[in-house]
């Protein structure tokens, strides 16, 4: 049986309002496909304020019958000022919610959604917006 691969568009915005320590780094966040367990692909923010602009785009190959068992992990990070890993929070969008919510990825989608802090145990009130599109 032949599938045919396609390739789902990850486009990171911006976040706003992440939070920041003293002296630690301008915020990353990668991004990986769960279950399938993709390598982790890099998005670093181009400035260390607390509201950052990324400009980058990833590409992840799948079939079409992957597409609706995946969920998007965007786990976002900082370095303290000794070089300490900081986890921000996470992000996790699944695409099948997406599916049965009526949101269509084989056209552009824009997304905002908050950063769940897990330190917090509960929803934050920062975001981060992405655009996905599966083509």
């Amino acid at each position: 049986m032949f599938h045919s691969r396609s390739v789902l568009l990850v486009r990171l915005i911006r976040g706003e309002d992440i939070p920041s320590e003293q002296e630690a780094t301008g915020p990353y966040v990668g991004v990986q496909l769960l279950p399938l367990n993709t390598d982790t692909q890099v998005f670093v923010a181009y400035d260390t304020t607390v509201n950052v602009q990324f400009q980058e785009t990833y590409e992840f190959p799948l079939t079409q019958s992957q597409l609706s068992l995946q969920t998007i992990n965007f786990n976002i990070c900082r370095y303290d000022r000794f070089s300490r890993r900081t986890n921000v929070g996470d992000v996790f969008l699944a695409l099948a919610e997406l599916g049965a919510q009526g949101i269509d990825i084989t056209k552009e989608v824009y997304l905002c959604r908050n950063i769940i802090n897990a330190e917090q145990v509960g929803i934050a009130s920062y975001f981060l917006s992405a655009i996905l599109s599966f083509c």
